[in-house]
């Protein structure tokens, strides 16, 4: 079995669905912040794909939830859910980090453990 593990549903039905998601509480201060976010969705054709955006908290940097649902959607994604964003976020490529990944939300840049991951791969 394969799961993920999410804090809400930012695109549903390929509308952004923040104010809907019953995971979300749109009062929070987590929905409304700048902060680096990451996301696994559905592409229209069916494609599956991961999004990303920089940022850091400290610097009001990057995007509240609503923005990043709104680039989602903007990109093609039709379905998609929030996962684990902020400072431990690290974005590899090719055996390459290319991203900036913050140390603890201060300004160095950093990769830093975390305890679980998100790997997509061509078949």
């Amino acid at each position: 079995d394969e799961y993920v593990q999410g804090r809400g549903f930012l695109v549903r039905g390929g509308e952004v669905n923040v104010d809907e998601s019953t995971d979300i509480v749109v009062t929070d201060k987590f929905v409304t912040e700048k902060a680096p976010r990451t996301a696994v969705g559905v592409l229209e054709g069916g494609g599956i794909g991961l999004f990303s955006v920089d940022g850091e908290e400290s610097r009001d940097e990057g995007a509240d939830l609503y923005e990043f649902s709104g680039l989602i959607k903007e990109v093609g994604f039709v379905a998609a859910i929030n996962l684990d964003g902020g400072g431990s976020q690290t974005v590899v490529k090719d055996g390459e980090v290319v991203n900036e990944p913050h140390c603890n939300d201060v300004d160095t840049i950093c990769e830093r453990e975390v305890g679980a991951i998100t790997c997509l791969r061509d078949p």
